[in-house]
């Protein structure tokens, strides 16, 4: 059965606001001649520009060190334990964290079957029961452990997979509606134009239904009058991946990877950073950036711990995993 209750919070923000980086959509409507302040905003969308915000003394991370590359991390609903998603090139595992007041500590790692050769995207079950974890071997797969039972006896026994949903090439992400009846997945699709968005059924992932489980699955892209979808345009870090609404959608964070695949961006070896976006202000085009928080290298997926009021955040690139305070906007 089902156990989808949680869900992630979804923020009450009906708009469209640009994180920095560079976008295809055409610039929006104006009258012949005129350059409207908003406008004017806007048309930066393509762009190396960067603001990165001043480090704040206030938000001081918990750092704990991984075996191979995170990609994401998730709390359990009693804020004793976290998971964090594990790979190198030929395998995939599930780190277990002990969590307690200022600290984070690597108790074990619960190497994943030979189904799973790399874990990345990961959202866990309101009851704690279901660990789904995104990744691929010959193809992507969303795939769902019966937690319990695959600590006790490993992610690679017997009855532990009660799910498998093949995908398209590149699964990344996943997340779950608040009603926790369906599951939202991306597939980058092997880097090309457009990566998709699936939309699954949770009970019958549950249950192994397999590809029947999944309901749609959708382009992405704003393909329908894109131009009058974005509202504001935001400079972050360089390459930002990671992206996480807090405070009921009044804070956005942003990690920025400024790994030098963007054309005239350097690159760099050193930490990076996480943006503190106000959305409020983004939308009124006001500076919107507020400040930042020290991250390691290549920070990727955010997600939020309801059980402490953390975020944690996963730094691939550095085999760290991290958990500080909500920053305030």
């Amino acid at each position: 059965g089902g156990g989808f209750g949680r869900g992630c919070a979804i923020a009450a923000v009906c708009s469209v606001v640009l994180l920095g980086g560079c976008s295809s959509s055409p610039r929006p409507h104006a009258p012949a001649g005129a350059v409207t302040p908003k406008a004017a905003a806007l048309s930066a969308g393509c762009s190396t520009q960067v603001a990165l915000g001043r480090l704040g003394p206030a938000v001081r991370p918990v750092t704990a060190t991984v075996p191979d590359a995170p990609t994401a991390m998730v709390g359990t609903p009693d804020g004793r334990w976290a998971f964090a998603s594990l790979s190198n090139r030929t395998s995939g595992a599930i780190g277990v964290m002990a969590v307690a007041r200022g600290t984070l500590r690597l108790v074990r790692t619960v190497p994943l079957p030979h189904t799973l050769a790399a874990a990345y995207g990961m959202t866990l079950t309101h009851d704690g029961r279901l660990l789904l974890v995104a990744g691929e071997a010959a193809t992507a797969l969303l795939s769902v452990f019966d937690l319990a039972v695959a600590l006790r006896r490993g992610f690679t026994a017997p009855g532990v997979a009660v799910g498998l949903v093949p995908l398209a090439n590149g699964a990344v992400g996943v997340a779950q509606p608040p009603d926790g009846n369906l599951l939202y997945v991306t597939t980058l699709g092997a880097y090309g134009s457009y990566g998709q968005l699936w939309v699954i059924d949770a009970a019958r992932a549950d249950s192994g239904a397999g590809r029947r489980a999944v309901l749609a699955h959708v382009s992405a892209g704003l393909r329908t009058d894109p131009s009058r979808a974005l509202r504001a345009v935001v400079r972050t870090g360089s390459e930002p991946v990671g992206l996480l609404l807090v405070d009921n959608g009044r804070v956005a964070l942003v990690g920025n990877s400024n790994r030098g695949l963007v054309a005239d961006s350097q690159g760099t070896n050193g930490p990076q950073t996480v943006s503190i976006i106000d959305t409020a202000a983004a939308l009124a085009h006001r500076p919107a950036t507020t400040g930042a928080v020290p991250a390691g290298l290549f920070p990727r997926d955010l997600s939020f711990d309801q059980a402490t009021g953390q975020v944690m955040l996963a730094n691939f690139n550095s085999g760290t995993v991290e958990e500080f305070p909500v920053p305030g906007a």
